[in-house]
């Protein structure tokens, strides 16, 4: 989380107490959600990374093509955004918002209704984050993005969150510039 200290380091000073926070929170609760998770997980969070979040910026290129024109190009800084991107919002939006919900549930079994709703509160305040969106844009980035990265959290560990979400961003700097 400190290799991100660089591009913000506003986010940077409040991403690892937030992030220590959820870890004590989820720690020894029937939700914990690893950071990697061993050697064998390593291996499905390289292939998550790369086969979702590769797919997912496919996606996110055909989305914004209308809207941006191209400039591909390459320089170090986009790739310590999206890195960091990747990091502050999957902790400061997924993990905790999940770690709130686990902490006012008090550990209990989650029922469908408030499985689906933790999901909501998961993915959700980031999409609305984006400005001048409309309904429909705010149901298809859920969808498309934020259901994706909160299942990839949950299912698997937070690096394949993490990861996948940076690969997005990173390819599109590349794509469209930074």
């Amino acid at each position: 989380m400190l290799c991100c200290l660089p591009t913000n380091p506003i986010l940077s000073v409040f991403v690892l107490p937030v992030y220590v926070a959820c870890r004590v929170l989820l720690k020894n609760t029937s939700y914990d959600i690893p950071f990697l998770g061993g050697f064998k997980n390593s291996i499905k969070t390289l292939l998550c990374i790369f086969l979702l979040g590769g797919g997912l910026s496919i996606v996110n290129i055909f989305l914004i093509i209308g809207d941006a024109t191209f400039n591909f190009n390459y320089v170090l800084q986009y790739f310590l955004s999206a890195l960091g991107i990747g990091i502050y919002e999957e902790v400061l939006f997924r993990l905790f918002y999940f770690a709130l919900c686990i902490y006012i549930l008090k550990d209990k079994k989650m029922n469908k209704i408030e499985t689906i709703l933790s999901y909501l509160i998961m993915v959700l305040p980031h999409v609305l984050l984006h400005p001048g969106i409309d309904l429909i844009s705010i149901v298809g980035l859920s969808l498309l993005f934020g259901l994706p990265f909160a299942l990839m959290q949950r299912k698997l560990n937070l690096i394949s969150a993490m990861g996948s979400h940076a690969l997005v961003d990173f390819i599109r700097f590349i794509v469209f510039g930074g």
